[in-house]
């Protein structure tokens, strides 16, 4: 049961570099289209998905021309590629190489994402295939997956002659990411704010803000935690995160409420009290941010609509 496709049909212009793949005719089709749009010379992105699935629910065995990487946000179940079967687990990645015939069955309620992509440089791909094919998708990298994901969202409304640059490239990082972390068995559970969890997790006061995210904390509450002036905290964190300690708490809130909103069924004012925020403070500021209405953006993320966002290329990146 697909809840929505956001299409990513662009092939890069003409490059005869050694090392790169030989493309399609369908690719060669819309190589002209493709030179107006800027995109990585290793890797572009063709489709976007988010499917959800129900327990029972199967997917016949199929194969593409193309990878596909479909990562389990949650649910689980089993699947089938070429002739080894593994088991599905939510907060997992799945690669799947080109022409690999494959299948899956869901056990429970899943939620799935789905990025089709093509490689063009074999020195790439022989690396790619080096690594492990399943693993862990520690919060970082779903963190960075979801915001590739959600780019693609904006770029469906409003196309950018940079975005589609940002997302191959971006997602081609995040990928390189996991299958290192599968290598090492370093899947990371934790760290769901990439930004916060991450890079600051050897920041105190960062710390200390991650951990009390529904509290009603004010600059002179971080301030009496630490036994500092007020002024000193401004500046150790103006210094070590380039932002006052309440844009940063403002920003980590905002980020979380996503994650409520994508993942969970609690309401916009439940949301708001876990938050530290009330409600109509909440709505406001997320709508100022975002563009979009808490209870909008929830709706786009979980049902929006199908895109195509290459017009006449339906065949680009198939089922």
């Amino acid at each position: 049961m697909k809840a929505f496709s956001n299409q990513f049909r662009l092939q890069p212009a003409n490059r005869l570099a050694p090392r790169l793949i030989r493309r399609s005719k369908g690719d060669m089709q819309m190589a002209i289209e493709a030179k107006r749009s800027l995109r990585d010379a290793q890797l572009n992105m063709l489709q976007v998905a988010r499917n959800d699935y129900l327990p029972g629910e199967a997917i016949s065995l199929h194969a593409h021309e193309y990878h596909q990487l479909v990562v389990l946000r949650k649910g689980g179940g089993e699947m089938l590629c070429g002739e080894r079967r593994c088991p599905l687990r939510g907060k997992h990645f799945y690669l799947i190489p080109p022409q690999a015939k494959h299948a899956f069955y869901f056990q429970e309620q899943s939620v799935a994402i789905d990025y089709k992509f093509r490689l063009y440089d074999e020195e790439l791909a022989q690396a790619i295939r080096t690594h492990p094919s399943n693993g862990p998708c520690g919060g970082d990298d779903m963190a960075d997956l979801l915001m590739w994901f959600q780019l693609s969202l904006e770029y469906a409304q409003k196309p950018e002659r940079l975005a589609l640059y940002r997302i191959d490239s971006g997602f081609k990082g995040t990928l390189l990411s996991l299958l290192q972390k599968s290598l090492r068995g370093a899947g990371q559970e934790g760290g769901r704010l990439r930004r916060t969890a991450g890079l600051y997790a050897d920041f105190p006061i960062a710390v200390y803000m991650n951990e009390h995210l529904a509290d009603k904390l004010s600059l002179v509450d971080i301030a009496n935690h630490f036994g500092f002036h007020p002024h000193y905290i401004i500046k150790v964190c103006n210094d070590r995160i380039g932002k006052s300690p309440m844009q940063y708490l403002q920003e980590i809130r905002l980020e979380k409420a996503m994650e409520y909103l994508e993942e969970t069924n609690w309401t916009v004012t439940e949301i708001s009290e876990r938050l530290g925020w009330t409600t109509s403070y909440f709505s406001r500021l997320f709508h100022r941010k975002t563009g979009t209405p808490p209870s909008q953006y929830r709706k786009k993320t979980l049902h929006p609509a199908k895109t195509d966002i290459w017009p006449g290329s339906e065949s680009a990146a198939g089922q």
